[in-house]
């Protein structure tokens, strides 16, 4: 997300907008497929035990080790980039300057801590977090991409706390 206007700016504002319109037009209707098959299975099915049912073993084993590598290298990169909002803002505010591995641990620890204490807490920060991205939006970053699009690894898990009831 942090890198899309640095990848596209090398584009025409045309075709970069026509790029970011088709990738949201798959990656949304591609989450709302997962999410149908999704519903189809007993609550807290996971890919496991979707792909296993509907495709069997060995396109369940190719899956998994493409959705493990598309998580760890978001993974990667949101640790990445929260660790340098850490240093960057212990620095401004403080004076205290971390090496970027120890400013990702700490980011990483907290998150960890996050998810740890449970999953309702998660919904309430995020939704802190999203209220003040709108505000960041509606003040000040309108001319950055506000989505990305790597959110298919939590459908299942989304399911699971909100349960298969439609809304």
């Amino acid at each position: 997300m942090f890198s899309l206007p640095v990848v596209s700016s090398g584009m025409w504002f045309s075709w970069s907008l026509l790029l970011l319109l088709v990738t949201w037009f798959c990656m949304f209707h591609s989450g709302l497929m997962i999410m149908e098959a999704n519903l189809n299975f007993p609550r807290g099915a996971s890919f496991d035990t979707f792909v296993k049912a509907t495709l069997g073993k060995r396109w369940n084993t190719f899956n998994g080790l493409t959705l493990g590598f598309v998580l760890y290298i978001l993974t990667y990169a949101y640790i990445s980039g929260g660790g340098s909002i850490v240093s960057h803002t212990l620095y401004s505010a403080l004076g205290i300057s971390l090496p970027p591995v120890l400013a990702g641990l700490l980011f990483a620890l907290g998150l960890a801590f996050i998810v740890w204490y449970g999953t309702g807490f998660v919904g309430r920060i995020t939704a802190v977090l999203v209220g003040g991205m709108l505000i960041t939006f509606l003040l000040s970053a309108v001319p950055y991409y506000l989505t990305s699009f790597g959110f298919h690894g939590c459908v299942p898990s989304l399911m699971k706390y909100y349960g298969k009831e439609p809304v």
